[in-house]
């Protein structure tokens, strides 16, 4: 059996609601006063990359796995190394002259790649405990990297990324169990430390800023006004929606930060709970149709590279809603192809582009023409 590219596979329901959320996103940016023109070319060349990701054979882009770890570590070590040079307390991307990169947001789809191949070469014995351990000694690496920038929403997505990826690639349920056993404890007393008056060790953890983020949602009787301000000012810009929202162009609840992490806000006001539900419909159609071809696969690697990129839309997704919403502390993450920025919507595209290349990928007999 050899394989074969099946064109008319190509998804076209994913690009289409990927163009959907795009559309969304540049008609909602300029709403906010957003300038739009650097969107709108990050999203059409975005389709470009889309389309290189959906074309180039997935196992030849999966076959640097290896690299492209290591690349995901140089970026995320240089942030770390650029930080600790200009003193900054907070640094996320890396400028290369005009342009700026966030290497948090295509560290998910390196991840994604390195854990589906390296899963993949191993799938008979990954169970053995040095290859399990060396695994997840591997995911733990990126994931201390970018909690060090620091960027907890972004950290928590790249965890719970791979935990799927390891949960979907056969990963034994004992070593989930033994994780969960050293887990819960630790994040039960680290909730009662820092509920102290003098917490011991959250602080070497989290930076004030972060611990001030939780507050609200760990023990609102200590958090302070300015600590709520921007959920309280999220919620009430998309309880003033209602129903049907107070119109294109009309909010007037100022929310800080409404064009990337607070863009749910915008779309609650202007479009209401009817245009809220249907963005997060049309977000979660995009995961649905990553399943759909991760099922209908019939290789494992696709099936896990699927896999993945379906938890990395439905965790932003989700984290991106729960924070606007007040349901989740306040550790921003962008809404994928809505909030502005160019990592998040070439990374996005790209993953998009692999699922799309994963669904044409048939196997071939080697008596057809």
């Amino acid at each position: 059996m050899t394989t074969k590219r099946d064109l008319s596979a190509f998804d076209i329901p994913l690009v289409a609601f990927v163009i959907a959320l795009s559309v969304i996103g540049v008609v909602v940016l300029k709403s906010s006063g957003d300038t739009v023109n650097m969107q709108i070319v990050w999203i059409i060349t975005g389709l470009g990359v889309l389309c290189a990701a959906a074309f180039i054979d997935y196992d030849f882009i999966c076959s640097f796995y290896i690299p492209f770890y290591i690349v995901n570590l140089g970026l995320l070590g240089a942030t770390l190394i650029i930080k600790q040079v200009t003193g900054e307390t907070l640094l996320r991307e890396i400028s290369f002259g005009p342009v700026s990169i966030m290497p948090s947001e295509f560290s998910k789809i390196f991840m994604i790649i390195f854990i589906s191949k390296y899963i993949d070469n191993l799938k008979e014995k990954i169970n053995k405990f040095y290859l399990a351990a060396l695994l997840v000694l591997l995911v733990i690496v990126p994931f201390v990297l970018t909690v060090l920038q620091p960027s907890l929403s972004a950290s928590f997505a790249l965890l719970f990324i791979s935990v799927i990826l390891l949960f979907a690639g056969k990963l034994h349920l004992r070593y989930f169990i033994i994780a969960a056993v050293i887990i819960i404890p630790a994040l039960i007393f680290l909730y009662y430390d820092i509920n102290r008056e003098s917490p011991l060790f959250i602080k070497e953890i989290l930076e004030d800023y972060q611990i001030d983020r939780l507050m609200p949602l760990l023990n609102p009787s200590k958090a302070t006004e300015e600590d709520t301000y921007q959920l309280s000012r999220s919620v009430t810009a998309i309880s003033s929606g209602q129903l049907t929202g107070v119109g294109y162009g009309n909010n007037k609840v100022a929310v800080p930060f409404a064009n990337n992490d607070f863009i749910f806000s915008t779309i609650g006001a202007e479009f209401g709970f009817i245009g809220s539900v249907a963005t997060i419909l049309i977000g979660f159609g995009i995961v649905f149709r990553c399943l759909i071809i991760a099922w209908r696969s019939e290789f494992f690697v696709g099936r896990l590279l699927c896999t993945g990129v379906a938890a990395m839309f439905a965790v932003h997704i989700f984290i991106n809603v729960g924070v606007a919403t007040w349901i989740l502390p306040n550790t921003g993450i962008t809404f994928p192809f809505i909030s502005s920025g160019g990592s998040s919507v070439w990374s996005s595209m790209a993953c998009v582009g692999l699922v799309i290349n994963v669904g044409m990928k048939k196997t071939k007999s080697l008596f057809e023409d």
